[in-house]
Parts: structure tokens; C-alpha cells; sequence
């Protein structure tokens, strides 16, 4: 037996609704209060519902806001209706699209971390980019730009990166096409002092706060410490070097260059400061 909090009196339990939430399994209220409730608010909200509408009958602002969605329903249906009406001329025109030149407003946010870009000299609205191989200046195609990004976001298989080339031979001469850097069932293995945080900021304060690759593209302001000679147990204080995120993955490309180019500036930064 139970007693119902809306009209006080004792019920057997079959009477009431189940609920998991109270003690007895049971609700506080009646199965007839339960209906009788329902039904009064149904009435009430009908009674506020038609009060509702005639005051926005003459209300302008949501006049205007059933004006603005009708004609989106509107041409939400129109562009539907188009887009069936002409599938093959927007085939045509997306090919045509992918092998134009990219512009330089549309990607130029999007890969700037990732690549060196400028403004093509001739034309202001086209994007250059270097080339991975050569180094030299080219515009690239818009599926290529798409291809780079979507890699970048990890769209496509691990490894991926569908860097950019100026030609089809310069990619194929490229010493980092093709390669695997990290094969199945790799394990980085890193030192135990690399898991001291005290221990990387004595780096940092070392290199004085400052991105020590001279040719940074200062696009980025997250500071990392980089491995000269790439072995990650190799935690010496000669091997570890401050670099900003940016250029930290631009090291992993083109490694002989590189780790050359980070041997001579760490021996320069000990140089300057009396050691050896």
C-alpha cells in the first residue's frame, strides 16, 4: 500500500505508475492524478498556444523571421532541383576547378603552417608554394592543395602526406618519396629524463626561449625540444636543441640536411656561451 501526495489516499501499488528513480518503485502520484493533471495541461496549453499566435499575428520581427525562412525552404528546393537538372555540367566544371591554379585567399590560411607560401609576383591572387625537392618556386594545382590538406588532417592512410612537387620527375628524384620513416610494429623509445618537464625547460632557458633554426618561418610560438641525430634515447644536453612546432616537422624531412644544419648551431650556442 501506498498513499498518493495528490489526493491523500492509501492505493495499492498497481495503482501507480513504475519508476526507477524512487525507493519503492513506484511514482509519488496516482495513475488517476496523473491523467487528470495531463489533461488539465493540455487545456492550458492550447489556451497559451492561441494567445501565442494572436499576439504574433501583428508582431514584426516575426513577421520577418517567417518571411526569411520561407525563402530559404524556398531555395533550399530551387538548388535541389538544379543540381539534378545539371549533374554532368557540374562534373565538367569541378575537373576544370581541381586543375586550375590555386588562389592564394582560399588556401593560404589552411597550409601555411605546413609549407612555405607567398603571393605569386605576376599574378597577386594565385598561391606559390616550394617545392619539397627543389626548392624552388611554383603554383600549384587546386587538387593538389586539397590532396595536401586532407593528409594533414589524416583523411587518408597513415604515412600519407602528399607533399607538393613541381614536376613529376623532381617528385621522383626526391630522396623523402616513398620512404616509410616509421614501419609496423615501430616503438619510440625515449629516455627517462625526457619525461621530466624540469628537465626540458632547462633546454628552453638554455636556448634563451627562442626557435634556433635561423631560416623559421616564426608562424608558430609552441616551443619542442628536437633530437639532432633523431635516436630518442640520446637525451645529452649536445644532441637536444629548442625549435618551434613548425620547424620541428619540417625536420622530418630531408634528416641528412638537417641534423648537419643542428650539429653546427648547437656548437655556435656553446661557443657563445664559453663552453665547449
Amino acid at each position: 500500500m501506498k498513499i498518493c501526495a495528490k489526493c491523500k489516499q492509501k492505493k495499492e501499488i498497481n495503482d501507480f505508475y513504475k519508476s526507477k528513480i524512487s525507493k519503492d518503485g513506484a511514482e509519488s502520484y496516482c495513475k488517476k492524478c496523473k491523467l487528470s493533471y495531463a489533461r488539465r495541461y493540455k487545456e492550458h496549453k492550447r489556451e497559451y498556444d492561441k494567445k501565442r499566435r494572436e499576439r504574433l499575428k501583428n508582431d514584426p520581427k516575426f513577421i520577418k523571421k517567417g518571411k526569411e525562412l520561407y525563402k530559404r525552404r524556398k531555395i533550399k528546393g530551387k538548388v535541389k532541383k538544379y543540381i539534378e537538372k545539371n549533374k554532368e555540367w557540374i562534373k565538367n566544371y569541378r575537373q576544370k576547378y581541381l586543375i586550375n591554379f590555386a588562389n592564394y585567399k582560399s588556401y593560404n590560411s589552411k597550409i601555411e603552417l605546413f609549407e612555405q607560401t607567398r603571393k605569386d609576383p605576376n599574378n597577386e591572387n594565385l598561391l606559390q608554394v616550394k617545392c619539397t625537392n627543389c626548392r624552388k618556386w611554383f603554383n600549384p594545382r587546386n587538387i593538389d592543395i586539397q590532396n595536401r590538406i586532407a593528409a594533414i588532417n589524416g583523411k587518408f592512410t597513415q604515412g600519407t602526406e602528399n607533399r607538393l612537387y613541381c614536376t613529376d620527375d623532381c617528385k621522383q628524384i626526391c630522396s623523402i618519396y616513398h620512404t616509410q620513416i616509421f614501419p609496423k610494429d615501430f616503438i619510440d623509445k625515449y629516455c627517462k629524463k625526457w619525461k621530466n618537464k624540469d628537465f626540458k625547460e632547462i633546454m628552453k632557458y638554455r636556448d634563451c626561449y627562442i626557435c634556433q633554426n635561423e631560416d623559421c618561418w616564426k608562424k608558430v610560438d609552441d616551443l619542442n625540444i628536437h633530437h639532432i641525430d633523431y635516436n630518442k634515447e640520446n637525451c645529452d644536453h649536445k644532441n637536444l636543441i629548442t625549435v618551434c612546432k613548425s620547424c620541428n616537422s619540417r625536420a622530418n624531412h630531408n634528416r641528412e640536411y638537417w641534423q648537419k644544419y643542428y650539429e653546427k648551431r648547437i656548437k655556435e650556442i656553446y661557443k657563445n656561451n664559453g663552453q665547449i
